[in-house]
Protein backbone atom coordinates (compact mmCIF):
# COMPACT_ATOMS: atom_id res chain seq x y z
CA UNK A 1 0.00 0.00 0.00
CA UNK A 2 1.19 3.76 -0.67
CA UNK A 3 2.19 5.73 2.38
CA UNK A 4 1.50 9.50 2.57
CA UNK A 5 4.10 12.15 3.37
CA UNK A 6 2.84 14.52 6.05
CA UNK A 7 4.75 17.67 6.90
CA UNK A 8 4.53 19.73 10.06
CA UNK A 9 3.38 16.95 12.35
CA UNK A 10 6.31 16.72 14.75
CA UNK A 11 6.72 18.54 18.08
CA UNK A 12 7.85 22.09 18.67
CA UNK A 13 5.51 23.88 16.30
CA UNK A 14 4.80 26.75 18.68
CA UNK A 15 6.50 27.78 21.92
CA UNK A 16 6.71 30.95 23.93
CA UNK A 17 7.83 31.95 27.41
CA UNK A 18 7.18 34.94 29.67
CA UNK A 19 9.50 36.08 32.46
CA UNK A 20 8.48 34.95 35.92
CA UNK A 21 10.86 37.05 37.93
CA UNK A 22 13.92 39.17 37.57
CA UNK A 23 16.07 36.52 39.21
CA UNK A 24 16.55 33.30 37.21
CA UNK A 25 16.90 31.23 40.40
CA UNK A 26 13.85 30.51 42.57
CA UNK A 27 12.23 27.56 44.29
CA UNK A 28 9.43 25.59 42.62
CA UNK A 29 7.15 23.58 44.90
CA UNK A 30 4.60 22.52 42.27
CA UNK A 31 3.27 23.26 38.79
CA UNK A 32 -0.34 24.27 38.22
CA UNK A 33 -1.27 23.35 34.65
CA UNK A 34 -4.15 25.27 33.06
CA UNK A 35 -6.05 24.69 29.81
CA UNK A 36 -5.18 21.02 29.31
CA UNK A 37 -8.12 18.91 28.06
CA UNK A 38 -6.67 16.45 25.55
CA UNK A 39 -4.11 14.70 27.77
CA UNK A 40 -4.85 13.30 31.22
CA UNK A 41 -4.03 15.87 33.93
CA UNK A 42 -2.37 13.27 36.14
CA UNK A 43 0.02 12.35 33.31
CA UNK A 44 0.96 15.99 32.75
CA UNK A 45 1.61 16.48 36.46
CA UNK A 46 3.76 13.35 36.47
CA UNK A 47 5.98 14.52 33.58
CA UNK A 48 6.38 18.05 35.02
CA UNK A 49 6.97 17.06 38.68
CA UNK A 50 10.67 16.07 38.31
CA UNK A 51 11.52 19.68 37.39
CA UNK A 52 10.20 21.17 40.64
CA UNK A 53 12.55 21.76 43.55
CA UNK A 54 14.77 24.22 45.35
CA UNK A 55 16.58 26.67 43.07
CA UNK A 56 15.20 25.15 39.85
CA UNK A 57 14.20 28.57 38.53
CA UNK A 58 13.68 29.21 34.83
CA UNK A 59 15.63 26.11 33.85
CA UNK A 60 13.01 24.04 35.63
CA UNK A 61 10.19 25.96 33.95
CA UNK A 62 11.71 25.44 30.50
CA UNK A 63 12.22 21.73 31.16
CA UNK A 64 8.65 21.30 32.45
CA UNK A 65 7.10 23.02 29.41
CA UNK A 66 9.21 20.85 27.08
CA UNK A 67 8.12 17.70 28.93
CA UNK A 68 4.46 18.70 28.63
CA UNK A 69 4.83 19.37 24.90
CA UNK A 70 6.46 15.95 24.49
CA UNK A 71 3.58 14.30 26.38
CA UNK A 72 1.13 15.95 23.99
CA UNK A 73 3.18 14.89 20.97
CA UNK A 74 3.36 11.26 22.11
CA UNK A 75 -0.44 11.29 22.44
CA UNK A 76 -0.74 12.54 18.84
CA UNK A 77 -1.15 16.27 19.58
CA UNK A 78 2.12 18.02 18.64
CA UNK A 79 0.32 21.26 17.74
CA UNK A 80 0.29 22.87 21.18
CA UNK A 81 1.68 25.92 22.99
CA UNK A 82 2.91 25.60 26.56
CA UNK A 83 4.17 28.68 28.39
CA UNK A 84 4.42 30.33 31.78
CA UNK A 85 2.36 33.56 31.85
CA UNK A 86 3.48 36.60 33.83
CA UNK A 87 2.71 35.86 37.49
CA UNK A 88 3.74 36.34 41.08
CA UNK A 89 5.14 33.30 42.86
CA UNK A 90 3.06 32.26 45.85
CA UNK A 91 4.52 29.47 47.93
CA UNK A 92 6.64 28.26 45.01
CA UNK A 93 3.63 27.30 42.83
CA UNK A 94 4.28 28.03 39.14
CA UNK A 95 1.39 28.25 36.67
CA UNK A 96 1.87 26.78 33.19
CA UNK A 97 -0.71 27.51 30.53
CA UNK A 98 -1.55 25.16 27.66
CA UNK A 99 -3.09 26.37 24.40
CA UNK A 100 -4.23 23.35 22.41
CA UNK A 101 -3.99 23.91 18.67
CA UNK A 102 -7.16 23.78 16.59
CA UNK A 103 -7.72 23.61 12.86
CA UNK A 104 -8.85 27.01 11.60
CA UNK A 105 -9.11 26.25 7.86
CA UNK A 106 -9.04 23.17 5.63
CA UNK A 107 -8.22 23.62 1.95
CA UNK A 108 -8.24 20.99 -0.81
CA UNK A 109 -5.97 21.28 -3.84
CA UNK A 110 -5.36 19.21 -6.96
CA UNK A 111 -8.68 17.39 -7.24
CA UNK A 112 -10.48 17.20 -10.59
CA UNK A 113 -12.72 14.15 -10.85
CA UNK A 114 -13.28 13.99 -7.10
CA UNK A 115 -15.26 16.72 -5.38
CA UNK A 116 -13.94 18.67 -2.39
CA UNK A 117 -16.76 17.17 -0.31
CA UNK A 118 -15.67 13.67 -1.31
CA UNK A 119 -12.02 14.31 -0.40
CA UNK A 120 -12.87 15.86 2.96
CA UNK A 121 -15.26 13.04 3.80
CA UNK A 122 -12.36 10.59 3.48
CA UNK A 123 -10.49 12.35 6.33
CA UNK A 124 -12.94 12.67 9.26
CA UNK A 125 -10.30 13.68 11.87
CA UNK A 126 -9.50 16.82 9.85
CA UNK A 127 -12.25 19.39 10.48
CA UNK A 128 -12.40 23.07 11.40
CA UNK A 129 -12.52 23.72 15.13
CA UNK A 130 -11.11 20.28 16.00
CA UNK A 131 -7.83 19.58 17.79
CA UNK A 132 -5.99 17.51 15.16
CA UNK A 133 -4.65 14.18 16.41
CA UNK A 134 -1.87 13.49 13.95
CA UNK A 135 -1.85 9.74 14.67
CA UNK A 136 -5.55 9.62 13.75
CA UNK A 137 -4.97 11.82 10.70
CA UNK A 138 -2.15 9.54 9.48
CA UNK A 139 -4.35 6.45 9.92
CA UNK A 140 -7.15 8.19 7.99
CA UNK A 141 -4.74 9.06 5.18
CA UNK A 142 -3.65 5.42 5.00
CA UNK A 143 -7.26 4.27 4.64
CA UNK A 144 -8.12 7.01 2.12
CA UNK A 145 -5.12 6.04 0.01
CA UNK A 146 -6.42 2.51 -0.42
CA UNK A 147 -8.41 4.05 -3.27
CA UNK A 148 -6.51 3.18 -6.48
CA UNK A 149 -7.44 6.39 -8.31
CA UNK A 150 -6.78 9.00 -5.60
CA UNK A 151 -3.90 9.64 -3.22
CA UNK A 152 -3.96 12.36 -0.56
CA UNK A 153 -1.33 13.99 1.64
CA UNK A 154 -1.82 16.51 4.45
CA UNK A 155 0.32 19.52 5.35
CA UNK A 156 -0.12 21.84 8.34
CA UNK A 157 0.93 25.49 8.59
CA UNK A 158 0.49 28.18 11.30
CA UNK A 159 -2.88 29.92 11.29
CA UNK A 160 -3.57 33.63 11.54
CA UNK A 161 -4.35 33.44 15.26
CA UNK A 162 -2.18 32.05 18.08
CA UNK A 163 -2.89 28.35 18.54
CA UNK A 164 -4.58 28.00 15.14
CA UNK A 165 -3.31 25.86 12.29
CA UNK A 166 -4.38 25.62 8.67
CA UNK A 167 -4.51 22.26 6.89
CA UNK A 168 -4.08 21.67 3.17
CA UNK A 169 -5.08 18.36 1.55
CA UNK A 170 -3.15 17.75 -1.66
CA UNK A 171 -4.78 15.31 -4.08
CA UNK A 172 -3.12 13.27 -6.85
CA UNK A 173 -5.60 11.56 -9.18
CA UNK A 174 -5.59 8.75 -11.71
CA UNK A 175 -8.44 7.74 -14.01
CA UNK A 176 -11.54 6.91 -11.99
CA UNK A 177 -12.73 4.42 -14.61
CA UNK A 178 -10.27 2.33 -16.60
CA UNK A 179 -10.03 -0.83 -18.67
CA UNK A 180 -6.95 -3.01 -18.85
CA UNK A 181 -5.64 -5.80 -21.05
CA UNK A 182 -2.93 -8.07 -19.70
CA UNK A 183 -0.90 -10.92 -21.12
CA UNK A 184 1.35 -13.36 -19.25
CA UNK A 185 2.82 -16.83 -19.53
CA UNK A 186 1.93 -18.12 -16.06
CA UNK A 187 -0.43 -20.83 -17.30
CA UNK A 188 0.17 -24.53 -16.78
CA UNK A 189 1.79 -26.71 -19.41
CA UNK A 190 -1.40 -28.76 -19.69
CA UNK A 191 -3.61 -25.71 -20.39
CA UNK A 192 -1.16 -23.57 -22.34
CA UNK A 193 1.39 -21.08 -21.03
CA UNK A 194 -0.04 -17.90 -22.52
CA UNK A 195 -3.00 -16.25 -20.79
CA UNK A 196 -4.90 -13.11 -21.68
CA UNK A 197 -7.11 -11.11 -19.32
CA UNK A 198 -9.54 -8.23 -19.70
CA UNK A 199 -10.16 -6.08 -16.64
CA UNK A 200 -12.37 -3.15 -15.65
CA UNK A 201 -12.11 -0.86 -12.63
CA UNK A 202 -14.27 1.97 -11.30
CA UNK A 203 -12.86 3.69 -8.21
CA UNK A 204 -15.66 6.06 -7.17
CA UNK A 205 -19.06 4.45 -7.56
CA UNK A 206 -21.96 6.54 -6.23
CA UNK A 207 -19.44 9.31 -5.41
CA UNK A 208 -18.54 7.42 -2.20
CA UNK A 209 -15.17 5.87 -3.12
CA UNK A 210 -16.68 2.42 -3.67
CA UNK A 211 -14.29 0.42 -5.88
CA UNK A 212 -15.39 -2.25 -8.36
CA UNK A 213 -12.92 -4.58 -10.09
CA UNK A 214 -13.89 -7.15 -12.74
CA UNK A 215 -11.60 -9.52 -14.62
CA UNK A 216 -12.02 -12.32 -17.15
CA UNK A 217 -9.06 -14.54 -18.02
CA UNK A 218 -8.59 -17.35 -20.55
CA UNK A 219 -5.82 -19.35 -22.12
CA UNK A 220 -4.59 -18.14 -25.50
CA UNK A 221 -3.88 -21.61 -26.91
CA UNK A 222 -6.88 -23.37 -25.35
CA UNK A 223 -9.54 -20.80 -24.34
CA UNK A 224 -11.79 -23.57 -23.03
CA UNK A 225 -9.18 -24.58 -20.48
CA UNK A 226 -8.22 -22.50 -17.48
CA UNK A 227 -10.83 -19.74 -17.92
CA UNK A 228 -11.71 -17.68 -14.84
CA UNK A 229 -13.93 -14.78 -13.76
CA UNK A 230 -13.20 -12.56 -10.76
CA UNK A 231 -15.15 -9.73 -9.13
CA UNK A 232 -14.14 -7.58 -6.15
CA UNK A 233 -15.97 -4.73 -4.43
CA UNK A 234 -14.61 -2.42 -1.72
CA UNK A 235 -16.66 -0.14 0.53
CA UNK A 236 -14.86 2.31 2.85
CA UNK A 237 -16.37 3.43 6.17
CA UNK A 238 -14.17 6.41 6.98
CA UNK A 239 -15.82 7.49 10.24
CA UNK A 240 -15.28 4.00 11.67
CA UNK A 241 -11.77 3.61 10.15
CA UNK A 242 -12.96 0.48 8.37
CA UNK A 243 -13.27 -0.87 4.84
CA UNK A 244 -15.03 -3.99 3.61
CA UNK A 245 -13.85 -6.14 0.69
CA UNK A 246 -16.16 -8.61 -1.03
CA UNK A 247 -14.54 -11.02 -3.50
CA UNK A 248 -15.98 -13.74 -5.73
CA UNK A 249 -14.31 -15.94 -8.33
CA UNK A 250 -15.22 -18.81 -10.62
CA UNK A 251 -12.87 -20.97 -12.67
CA UNK A 252 -13.39 -23.85 -15.06
CA UNK A 253 -10.14 -25.61 -15.79
CA UNK A 254 -9.66 -28.64 -17.97
CA UNK A 255 -6.41 -30.54 -18.21
CA UNK A 256 -5.12 -33.98 -18.86
CA UNK A 257 -2.10 -35.77 -17.50
CA UNK A 258 -0.82 -39.30 -17.12
CA UNK A 259 -0.94 -41.58 -14.07
CA UNK A 260 0.24 -45.11 -13.52
CA UNK A 261 -3.40 -46.21 -14.02
CA UNK A 262 -3.71 -44.51 -17.39
CA UNK A 263 -4.62 -41.09 -18.78
CA UNK A 264 -6.40 -38.80 -16.30
CA UNK A 265 -8.84 -36.15 -17.48
CA UNK A 266 -9.87 -33.38 -15.06
CA UNK A 267 -12.92 -31.20 -15.57
CA UNK A 268 -12.60 -28.89 -12.60
CA UNK A 269 -14.86 -26.09 -11.43
CA UNK A 270 -13.75 -23.89 -8.57
CA UNK A 271 -15.90 -21.38 -6.70
CA UNK A 272 -14.45 -18.86 -4.27
CA UNK A 273 -16.14 -16.21 -2.13
CA UNK A 274 -14.39 -14.09 0.46
CA UNK A 275 -14.95 -11.17 2.79
CA UNK A 276 -12.31 -8.94 4.41
CA UNK A 277 -12.90 -6.30 7.08
CA UNK A 278 -9.93 -3.92 7.23
CA UNK A 279 -9.42 -1.89 10.42
CA UNK A 280 -6.95 1.01 10.32
CA UNK A 281 -5.09 1.33 13.64
CA UNK A 282 -3.60 4.59 14.99
CA UNK A 283 -0.23 5.37 13.43
CA UNK A 284 2.92 5.89 15.48
CA UNK A 285 5.17 8.43 13.80
CA UNK A 286 6.15 6.92 10.44
CA UNK A 287 4.76 3.50 11.37
CA UNK A 288 1.38 2.53 9.84
CA UNK A 289 -0.64 -0.50 10.92
CA UNK A 290 -3.96 -2.27 10.44
CA UNK A 291 -5.87 -5.47 11.23
CA UNK A 292 -7.67 -7.58 8.63
CA UNK A 293 -10.47 -9.98 9.61
CA UNK A 294 -11.39 -12.50 6.94
CA UNK A 295 -13.61 -15.42 6.03
CA UNK A 296 -13.36 -17.45 2.82
CA UNK A 297 -15.44 -20.11 1.13
CA UNK A 298 -13.55 -22.33 -1.32
CA UNK A 299 -15.22 -25.19 -3.14
CA UNK A 300 -13.13 -27.12 -5.66
CA UNK A 301 -15.57 -29.46 -7.34
CA UNK A 302 -13.37 -31.65 -9.53
CA UNK A 303 -14.56 -34.68 -11.40
CA UNK A 304 -12.10 -37.04 -13.03
CA UNK A 305 -11.92 -40.33 -14.79
CA UNK A 306 -9.34 -42.91 -15.79
CA UNK A 307 -10.08 -43.57 -19.43
CA UNK A 308 -13.84 -44.21 -19.52
CA UNK A 309 -14.16 -44.96 -15.78
CA UNK A 310 -15.55 -42.10 -13.67
CA UNK A 311 -14.10 -41.68 -10.18
CA UNK A 312 -16.25 -40.48 -7.28
CA UNK A 313 -15.24 -37.36 -5.33
CA UNK A 314 -11.84 -37.10 -6.95
CA UNK A 315 -10.48 -33.87 -5.52
CA UNK A 316 -13.89 -32.46 -4.60
CA UNK A 317 -13.39 -30.56 -1.33
CA UNK A 318 -14.55 -27.43 0.54
CA UNK A 319 -12.74 -25.23 3.06
CA UNK A 320 -14.13 -22.28 5.05
CA UNK A 321 -11.16 -20.62 6.80
CA UNK A 322 -11.53 -17.62 9.10
CA UNK A 323 -8.51 -15.42 9.71
CA UNK A 324 -7.09 -12.41 11.51
CA UNK A 325 -3.99 -10.70 10.13
CA UNK A 326 -1.83 -7.86 11.45
CA UNK A 327 0.02 -5.65 8.94
CA UNK A 328 2.56 -2.94 9.70
CA UNK A 329 4.69 -0.71 7.51
CA UNK A 330 7.33 1.96 8.13
CA UNK A 331 8.64 4.47 5.59
CA UNK A 332 11.81 6.52 5.96
CA UNK A 333 13.77 8.84 3.72
CA UNK A 334 15.76 5.99 2.16
CA UNK A 335 14.00 2.82 3.21
CA UNK A 336 10.68 1.00 3.41
CA UNK A 337 9.91 -2.01 5.57
CA UNK A 338 6.78 -3.98 6.37
CA UNK A 339 5.53 -7.26 7.76
CA UNK A 340 2.33 -9.24 8.24
CA UNK A 341 1.31 -12.20 10.39
CA UNK A 342 -2.02 -14.02 10.09
CA UNK A 343 -3.76 -16.83 11.95
CA UNK A 344 -6.10 -19.10 9.93
CA UNK A 345 -8.53 -21.74 11.17
CA UNK A 346 -10.97 -23.80 9.14
CA UNK A 347 -14.65 -24.05 10.05
CA UNK A 348 -15.73 -27.58 9.11
CA UNK A 349 -18.67 -27.60 6.71
CA UNK A 350 -19.69 -26.78 3.18
CA UNK A 351 -21.05 -28.91 0.39
CA UNK A 352 -17.88 -31.00 0.17
CA UNK A 353 -16.40 -30.44 3.62
CA UNK A 354 -17.18 -33.72 5.36
CA UNK A 355 -14.67 -36.15 6.79
CA UNK A 356 -15.19 -38.41 3.78
CA UNK A 357 -13.74 -35.69 1.55
CA UNK A 358 -10.94 -34.77 3.97
CA UNK A 359 -9.95 -38.38 4.64
CA UNK A 360 -7.19 -38.52 7.25
CA UNK A 361 -6.64 -34.75 7.17
CA UNK A 362 -8.20 -32.72 10.05
CA UNK A 363 -11.15 -30.56 9.05
CA UNK A 364 -10.43 -27.97 11.77
CA UNK A 365 -6.90 -27.29 10.53
CA UNK A 366 -4.89 -24.27 11.66
CA UNK A 367 -2.05 -22.33 10.04
CA UNK A 368 0.11 -19.25 10.54
CA UNK A 369 1.02 -17.22 7.45
CA UNK A 370 3.45 -14.33 7.39
CA UNK A 371 5.48 -12.08 5.16
CA UNK A 372 8.09 -9.33 5.43
CA UNK A 373 9.93 -6.99 3.10
CA UNK A 374 12.58 -4.30 3.26
CA UNK A 375 13.69 -1.88 0.58
CA UNK A 376 16.79 0.32 0.86
CA UNK A 377 18.01 3.05 -1.48
CA UNK A 378 21.77 3.42 -1.93
CA UNK A 379 22.15 6.44 -4.14
CA UNK A 380 20.37 5.56 -7.38
CA UNK A 381 20.60 1.82 -6.66
CA UNK A 382 17.92 -0.06 -4.74
CA UNK A 383 18.02 -3.25 -2.67
CA UNK A 384 14.86 -5.20 -1.89
CA UNK A 385 14.41 -8.34 0.18
CA UNK A 386 11.21 -10.33 0.75
CA UNK A 387 10.25 -13.36 2.83
CA UNK A 388 6.96 -15.32 2.80
CA UNK A 389 6.11 -18.36 4.86
CA UNK A 390 3.54 -20.68 6.40
CA UNK A 391 3.62 -22.94 9.44
CA UNK A 392 1.10 -25.64 10.35
CA UNK A 393 1.17 -28.75 12.50
CA UNK A 394 -1.74 -30.22 10.50
CA UNK A 395 -1.81 -32.13 7.23
CA UNK A 396 -3.53 -29.66 4.91
CA UNK A 397 -5.65 -30.08 1.81
CA UNK A 398 -3.80 -29.09 -1.40
CA UNK A 399 -5.53 -25.72 -1.81
CA UNK A 400 -4.29 -24.57 1.61
CA UNK A 401 -0.70 -25.77 1.28
CA UNK A 402 2.20 -23.36 0.80
CA UNK A 403 3.40 -23.34 -2.80
CA UNK A 404 6.84 -22.52 -4.17
CA UNK A 405 7.87 -21.73 -7.73
CA UNK A 406 6.66 -19.10 -10.19
CA UNK A 407 6.90 -15.42 -11.06
CA UNK A 408 6.10 -14.23 -7.52
CA UNK A 409 7.96 -17.00 -5.71
CA UNK A 410 11.05 -18.83 -7.02
CA UNK A 411 11.56 -17.62 -10.58
CA UNK A 412 12.78 -20.00 -13.27
CA UNK A 413 10.20 -22.64 -12.28
CA UNK A 414 6.55 -23.26 -13.13
CA UNK A 415 3.85 -21.76 -10.95
CA UNK A 416 3.46 -23.77 -7.76
CA UNK A 417 6.01 -26.39 -8.79
CA UNK A 418 5.86 -27.86 -5.29
CA UNK A 419 3.71 -27.39 -2.18
CA UNK A 420 3.72 -28.44 1.45
CA UNK A 421 2.00 -27.91 4.79
CA UNK A 422 4.78 -25.60 5.91
CA UNK A 423 7.30 -23.66 3.92
CA UNK A 424 9.22 -20.46 3.30
CA UNK A 425 10.46 -18.46 0.31
CA UNK A 426 12.96 -15.63 0.17
CA UNK A 427 14.12 -13.23 -2.51
CA UNK A 428 16.95 -10.69 -2.73
CA UNK A 429 16.94 -8.14 -5.58
CA UNK A 430 19.29 -5.37 -6.68
CA UNK A 431 17.80 -2.69 -8.97
CA UNK A 432 19.91 -0.48 -11.25
CA UNK A 433 19.54 3.29 -11.50
CA UNK A 434 16.93 4.63 -13.89
CA UNK A 435 17.98 3.74 -17.45
CA UNK A 436 15.47 5.85 -19.40
CA UNK A 437 16.27 9.29 -18.04
CA UNK A 438 15.59 12.35 -20.13
CA UNK A 439 12.56 10.88 -21.90
CA UNK A 440 10.15 13.63 -20.81
CA UNK A 441 9.48 11.75 -17.59
CA UNK A 442 7.09 9.31 -19.29
CA UNK A 443 9.43 6.34 -19.62
CA UNK A 444 10.74 4.37 -16.65
CA UNK A 445 13.21 1.51 -17.05
CA UNK A 446 15.28 -0.39 -14.49
CA UNK A 447 17.24 -3.60 -14.65
CA UNK A 448 17.67 -6.04 -11.79
CA UNK A 449 19.45 -9.18 -10.69
CA UNK A 450 17.97 -11.58 -8.17
CA UNK A 451 18.39 -14.70 -6.07
CA UNK A 452 15.30 -16.71 -5.02
CA UNK A 453 14.99 -19.76 -2.77
CA UNK A 454 12.14 -21.83 -1.34
CA UNK A 455 11.58 -24.79 0.97
CA UNK A 456 8.47 -26.87 1.76
CA UNK A 457 7.76 -29.79 4.07
CA UNK A 458 4.71 -31.92 4.86
CA UNK A 459 3.55 -32.69 8.39
CA UNK A 460 2.90 -36.32 7.51
CA UNK A 461 5.34 -38.55 5.66
CA UNK A 462 4.11 -37.54 2.19
CA UNK A 463 7.08 -36.16 0.21
CA UNK A 464 6.48 -32.95 -1.76
CA UNK A 465 7.34 -32.78 -5.46
CA UNK A 466 10.52 -30.95 -4.43
CA UNK A 467 11.68 -29.88 -0.98
CA UNK A 468 14.03 -27.15 -2.17
CA UNK A 469 14.04 -24.75 -5.11
CA UNK A 470 16.51 -21.97 -5.86
CA UNK A 471 17.36 -19.75 -8.80
CA UNK A 472 19.40 -16.79 -9.95
CA UNK A 473 18.56 -14.44 -12.77
CA UNK A 474 18.04 -11.00 -14.21
CA UNK A 475 15.09 -8.91 -15.29
CA UNK A 476 13.66 -5.62 -16.52
CA UNK A 477 10.90 -3.32 -15.27
CA UNK A 478 9.48 -0.90 -17.84
CA UNK A 479 6.67 1.59 -17.57
CA UNK A 480 5.23 4.28 -19.80
CA UNK A 481 3.23 6.71 -17.72
CA UNK A 482 0.41 4.89 -16.00
CA UNK A 483 -0.73 3.19 -19.20
CA UNK A 484 1.92 0.52 -19.83
CA UNK A 485 3.74 -1.83 -17.45
CA UNK A 486 6.08 -4.61 -18.54
CA UNK A 487 7.80 -7.07 -16.24
CA UNK A 488 10.27 -9.65 -17.52
CA UNK A 489 12.43 -11.97 -15.39
CA UNK A 490 14.67 -14.78 -16.62
CA UNK A 491 15.45 -17.32 -13.92
CA UNK A 492 18.09 -20.05 -14.06
CA UNK A 493 17.17 -23.09 -11.98
CA UNK A 494 19.79 -24.02 -9.40
CA UNK A 495 17.91 -27.06 -8.10
CA UNK A 496 16.78 -29.92 -10.34
CA UNK A 497 13.17 -31.15 -10.21
CA UNK A 498 12.59 -34.82 -11.05
CA UNK A 499 11.63 -35.85 -14.55
CA UNK A 500 8.45 -37.47 -13.19
CA UNK A 501 7.09 -34.07 -12.18
CA UNK A 502 4.76 -32.06 -14.43
CA UNK A 503 7.15 -29.14 -13.81
CA UNK A 504 10.50 -30.90 -14.33
CA UNK A 505 13.69 -28.83 -14.42
CA UNK A 506 17.35 -29.61 -14.93
CA UNK A 507 19.95 -27.52 -13.15
CA UNK A 508 20.74 -24.32 -15.12
CA UNK A 509 17.52 -24.60 -17.17
CA UNK A 510 16.22 -21.11 -17.97
CA UNK A 511 12.64 -19.85 -18.00
CA UNK A 512 11.38 -16.32 -18.70
CA UNK A 513 8.39 -14.92 -16.78
CA UNK A 514 6.65 -12.15 -18.74
CA UNK A 515 3.75 -9.94 -17.70
CA UNK A 516 2.41 -7.06 -19.83
CA UNK A 517 -0.42 -4.70 -18.83
CA UNK A 518 -1.99 -1.92 -20.89
CA UNK A 519 -4.53 0.35 -19.17
CA UNK A 520 -6.77 2.89 -20.86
Amino acid sequence: MTMSRMAGLMPVIFACQAALAQSPAFDISTFNIEGATLVDAARLQAVAAPFAGAGKGMDGVHAATAAIREAYASAGYPIVQVYAPAQELRGGAVTLRVVEGKVAKVAVAGQRAYTEQNVRASLPPLREGVNPNTNAVAAAVLLANDNPARQVSVNFSPGSQPGDVDARIDVAEDKVSKTSVSLDNAGARTTGRARVALGYQHANLFGRDHVLNLQAMAGVEHPGKGASLTAAYRMPFYEQRLSLDLIAAYSDSKSDTTSIAGPLFFSGKGVYAGMRLNQALPSRGDYRQKLVYGIDYKDFNNSCRIGAIALDRCGTITSVPVSITYLGQAVGARFQAGASLGYYRNIPGGSHGGQAEYGTRPRNWQALRGSAFVGVSMGDWQWRGTVNGQASSDALIPSEQFGIGGAASVRGYDERTSAGDKGITGSLELYTPELAGGQQGRHALRGLVFYDAGYVHNTDATPPAAKHLSSVGAGLRYGFGKEVALRCDVGFAQTAVGAGSVAARERHDAFAHVNFVYSF
